[in-house]
């Protein structure tokens, strides 16, 4: 390993993985949280609270599902469908 070679340490980790959480790419954030070397030791907000908006947001979108069934997602984005695919 030369001088200037390093791993990603936990911060980078947590750096990348906040960055993309405050770009709206929720699911990309938390699996580079969870790619972080001591991650399951070392819980991070950032992480606690895309897994809590997941998770709300998947109840809310199963509602409209079990509600009005899967015309409602016609007109949107595929990604709010595959969020909740798996549930149904």
């Amino acid at each position: 390993m030369g001088l200037f070679n390093k791993s990603k340490s936990t911060d980078d980790y947590a750096n990348e993985g906040s960055k993309l959480f405050d770009d709206g790419k929720y699911a990309e954030a938390i699996e580079i949280w969870l790619e972080a070397p001591d991650s399951l030791e070392r819980p991070l907000n950032a992480r606690s609270e895309a897994v809590w908006f997941l998770t709300a947001v998947a109840e809310y979108l199963m509602r409209a599902y079990m509600i009005a069934g899967e015309e409602i997602f016609e007109d949107e984005d595929e990604k709010y469908f595959a969020l909740i695919k798996d549930l149904i």
